[in-house]
């Protein structure tokens, strides 16, 4: 005899999770603990090979709303898209298995969504904290949509773990592309701003854990990239040029830039000023092995002018002394 099918959540939580066993426990009971009751929970374990399903499984044994699947081992995008398939809900929330969703967080989006049609992705401010929990800084994006608008041809302006998205709006776009490593959520959100409106809640709904660990600072060139071609795409699009990225796309490279029309100097130019960028960032939010190895990308490069390379090699000296500067200074990567 099958099991009842449990009935249609109003919004459908996708958390990926891959050796999250750290942090799990509490990210998900920031989930459990909201205010609107009415979600599923999708954990997909993509490969761990620490605690992490174990934890899973006990708490979805105390909260039917808890559903775990596996993805094993094929990667972030992978597994978003996994849980995209799964989800039932009308709206899909993300959330990290290493950040904290505050109790009102999902009441407060689903009202702003329910109350205009015409935005399919709602955002918010999340504040940064570290391992233990303390405050770092804070992330405080554009909220008018026709800000977020303008803001997201120059940079991610919407904190992905944050978000909460029309489910049909994500579909009908094609969900997260594969090519767009380390920033699979601005090209989604580019291309959602094509067909409808982005926007964020001016309060805080979110802790936002940094540590060297996490994706955001894995792979930094090819993220860089990745972004480059974001907005390139996005502009061919919005010419009728028509985007190049197809499915078959496993990475962004090079020679794609140059092909759809990025002057490899332009290339090297933000490749050299967002190495250096990402390199303070993380020193700033004491991310120290996550500052180094961007430091040593940028310092590999020939083309790095003498006042960048000394700059690189305080900031090297600096962390190597644990440097950690202003904790309330503004992020610049979401």
């Amino acid at each position: 005899m099958k099991a009842p099918r449990m009935p249609v959540p109003l919004v459908s939580v996708i958390m990926p999770a891959r050796n999250a066993g750290r942090f799990l426990d509490s990210a998900i009971r920031s989930v459990l603990d909201q205010s609107l009751p009415d979600f599923e929970l999708l954990v997909v374990d993509d490969g761990s090979d620490d605690d992490t399903r174990a934890i899973c499984q006990h708490l979805a044994r105390s909260d039917a709303r808890v559903m775990v699947s596996t993805n094993p081992g094929r990667g972030l995008v992978d597994a978003l898209n996994h849980g995209l398939h799964s989800a039932r809900g009308r709206y899909v929330a993300r959330m990290d298995a290493d950040d904290i969703s505050l109790p009102g967080r999902f009441k407060r989006q689903v009202d702003l969504l329910d109350a205009n049609p015409g935005i399919a992705v709602v955002g918010s401010w999340a504040d940064i904290i570290d391992e233990a929990g303390a405050t770092l800084g804070a992330m405080t994006p554009p909220t008018d949509p026709e800000a977020v608008r303008i803001e997201l041809m120059h940079r991610s302006c919407i904190v992905h773990p944050s978000a909460m998205i029309r489910a049909e709006t994500i579909r009908r776009v094609g969900g997260y592309r594969r090519a767009f490593i380390g920033c699979e959520d601005y090209d989604l959100w580019l291309r959602i701003s094509e067909v409808a409106g982005l926007a964020n809640l001016g309060e805080v709904l979110l802790l936002y854990r940094m540590h060297d660990e996490q994706v955001t600072w894995a792979r930094t060139e090819q993220r860089i990239l990745s972004e480059l071609a974001a907005v390139a795409c996005a502009t061919r699009r919005r010419s009728g040029l028509g985007d190049v990225v197809s499915d078959q796309t496993t990475a962004i490279d090079r020679a794609l830039l140059i092909g759809i029309g990025i002057p490899e100097a332009e290339i090297d130019r933000q490749l050299r000023q967002r190495l250096v960028g990402t390199a303070i960032d993380a020193a700033r939010y004491g991310r120290t092995r996550s500052a180094r190895a961007a430091l040593a990308l940028a310092l590999q490069r020939p083309d790095l002018p003498l006042k960048m390379r000394l700059r690189c090699w305080f900031l090297m000296m600096m962390t190597a002394l644990s440097f950690r500067g202003a904790p309330k200074a503004r992020a610049r990567n979401l």
